[in-house]
């Protein structure tokens, strides 16, 4: 068995996602955390490339990581105080986040095993015409529920920056 360039690619891929997901569990800096999400959501687009999901990469580059955290990134730079905090990412319950680590990664590697997994590109309609078709059709409603989800985030996400700069307002006004 020989490597080949595409598997050191791959192999560069992987670490990348998973070096910058582990920066981002264990920095103890907000905004270091935010741009070690971005590099996750980066290098997991890279892993669709390798699919052969050029579209799903796509997606992932354009919605996740540059227009999410694009989103977290201003949220991060408009909260007061929040990068003057000493550890913004406390590591509370490192029993129970290492039990549930382990039986993710057991659940994992049963469903890899146990899966039978095609070959060769063989998805039929993997294509942007037959994924657009599928959910204008098959999956409307889901589509349709996950929009009104995240509309209902930004709506949520709004009204809570503005009750905290409101409360802290008042607060400038008493001190």
């Amino acid at each position: 068995m020989s490597i080949t360039l595409i598997d050191i690619f791959f192999s560069m891929s992987v670490a990348l996602t998973i070096a910058s997901a582990l920066y981002t569990a264990f920095s103890s800096n907000i905004l270091r955390s935010a741009f070690g999400l971005l590099f996750t959501l980066l290098g997991v687009a890279l892993l669709y490339l390798f699919l052969n999901a050029g579209f799903l990469a796509a997606l992932q580059i354009m919605l996740y990581a540059g227009g999410i955290m694009v989103i977290v990134i201003f949220a991060i730079f408009f909260t007061r105080e929040i990068l003057t905090t000493k550890i913004s990412n406390p590591r509370k319950e490192t029993l129970y986040s290492l039990l549930l680590l382990m039986i993710s990664m057991v659940t994992l590697i049963m469903i890899i095993f146990k899966t039978d997994w095609v070959e060769n590109n063989q998805l039929i309609g993997s294509d942007i015409r037959s994924i657009g078709q599928l959910l204008l059709n098959e999956y409307l409603i889901a589509f349709e529920m996950i929009s009104l989800l995240i509309l209902l985030v930004l709506i949520g996400s709004v009204s809570i920056a503005r009750k905290a700069f409101k409360e802290a307002e008042r607060r400038k006004l008493y001190d």
